[in-house]
């Protein structure tokens, strides 16, 4: 991992430099890697929140087309992960139409300052019996903590994105926990304009999600929807409803460890698993469950430990 002067980065981005673009140029390479879209991300912590409050007409149809769509998937009981919430801007207005009825609900991204900021938003925005079941996770989307077979219904509003290249790997991962469905809300680069394609092109952006899915054994696309709300038309956003055909014995909606998807213990300001010898820290409250995170510590599985 390449080391990145964080405070020369946040110099930049205030003086309205596109990060990622800067990085990549900066370290010499055309991908979008999850180095680059943390730090890109985790400058611009709380502008969403800022946006979405400023601006609430603007932002309302779009989540509320969402979280219709949504809510038409989500049956009672169900266990559902937003993946790459940021600051739950969409989430919130999804979980109040949907949350309601869930048992487990998580949400991940990869930047803690983002899910702090977000976590905020929905102690704001929700009442507790709502907002209280959502827990959030640093996580990776393409290391999900975890088990196969156990989440209901994942989905994700523009996380995958800006992850052009690795379209087909971060859709297996996301299948692996997938029980029931994958509802993405996602750039459409089949149905864009020349312009709108040129631009993804330009930013590293996702593209063809449909032969991705048709890779996977066991997954079926069963629609891709336009969403009318998309606010910027040079990046349309469909709804490509994704479904599972294989039945698997389900698994807990618990957290596992994300590199071997077995079960974690609560610690002293961690979480252990015993399969992979890792500890994750926990800050604030939001356990950070990404492989490069977990520490070592072998002596915490010890039956002579004093």
């Amino acid at each position: 991992m390449e080391t990145i002067d964080l405070s020369a980065v946040r110099r930049l981005y205030k003086d309205g430099v596109n990060i990622i673009e800067h990085l990549r140029r900066q370290l010499g390479t055309r991908l979008n890697t999850e180095q680059l879209v943390e730090t890109s991300y985790d400058m611009q912590a709380g502008s969403y929140v800022t946006y979405v409050e400023q601006n609430p007409e603007a932002c309302k149809p779009y989540q509320a087309e969402v979280a219709r769509l949504l809510n038409s998937f989500i049956a009672a009981g169900d266990s559902v992960v937003d993946v790459g919430t940021g600051e739950m801007t969409t989430l919130a207005p999804v979980a109040q139409v949907s949350y309601h009825k869930v048992s487990h609900a998580y949400a991940l991204d990869i930047s803690l300052s983002r899910l702090l900021v977000g976590r905020q938003y929905v102690r704001d925005m929700l009442p507790t019996s709502v907002g209280g079941k959502i827990q959030p996770v640093v996580a990776s989307l393409f290391r999900t903590p975890f088990a196969d077979n156990s989440i209901d219904l994942l989905w994700t509003s523009h996380a995958l994105e800006p992850n052009g290249g690795r379209e087909l790997e971060a859709l297996v991962e996301l299948s692996r926990v997938c029980r029931k469905r994958l509802v993405l809300f996602e750039p459409s680069y089949e149905n864009n304009s020349d312009a709108g394609r040129h631009r993804m092109d330009r930013l590293g952006y996702i593209r063809d999600i449909p032969g991705a899915v048709a890779r996977i054994p066991g997954m079926e696309l069963e629609q891709a929807l336009r969403i009318e709300t998309t606010e910027n038309e040079l990046n349309p956003t469909y709804a490509y409803v994704i479904r599972k055909t294989i039945a698997a014995s389900p698994q807990p909606s618990t957290l596992h460890c994300p590199l071997s998807h077995g079960p974690l213990e609560p610690r002293n300001g961690c979480l252990y698993s015993r399969h992979s010898l890792l500890a994750y820290p926990v800050i604030e409250g939001i356990p950070v469950l990404r492989v490069e995170k977990g520490i070592c510590a072998s002596i915490l599985d010890s039956e002579d430990r004093k």
